[in-house]
């Protein structure tokens, strides 16, 4: 190894990371699994920005195109999937008691949100992407091991997503 010889550090501009645009209202969406933990994670640190921001910014929770903890997360995407859509002035409420108890059944009380919208949004995504259905047949599941759970597949391709959480910043992964 010669000491003497000159070492080549990388220039600013490779050491830089992409730029992120700028946007009026900047748009934020973060993939998640309702019960993966590191995604819960990153969820409790995004309620304080969706509260912060309210309506200056378009702030999403969306989900990964499979899940990987069983049943309940089938569910917990359900619900929050639906809460989003159909309450979405309670969404950040309710997802706050979800990131803290779990309990996305118990949630939706003490959130004040309309129960019966809310099964009819499930009851509609379940027929729209036979969701019961890729649960059961473990035939469909990716790698034999984890349930598909096309909800937001389509966005999942356009960002590449391939795990929970990841966060996009005005279409930047």
């Amino acid at each position: 190894f010669n000491l003497s010889e000159k070492i080549e550090r990388p220039t600013q501009q490779a050491q830089q990371q992409e730029e992120i645009p700028k946007k009026d209202k900047p748009e934020a969406r973060v993939f998640v699994m309702s019960f993966c933990p590191y995604g819960l994670q990153f969820l409790k640190a995004y309620i304080p920005v969706i509260e912060l921001l309210g309506k200056k910014a378009n702030l999403q929770v969306s989900f990964v195109d499979y899940i990987m903890h069983g049943e309940k997360e089938f569910h917990g995407n359900n619900f929050l999937y639906c809460v989003q859509k159909v309450e979405n002035e309670k969404f950040t409420k309710y997802l706050r008691c979800f990131v803290e108890s779990g309990d996305y059944e118990k949630c939706l009380d003490s959130s004040g949100i309309d129960r019966t919208k809310v099964k009819n949004c499930i009851d509609s995504i379940d027929k729209q992407f036979n969701l019961t259905n890729l649960l059961k047949d473990q035939s469909t599941w990716l790698n034999g091991r984890f349930p598909r759970y096309p909800v937001e597949e389509e966005l999942n391709s356009k960002y590449g997503v391939r795990g929970s959480p990841t966060f996009v910043i005005n279409g930047k992964v």
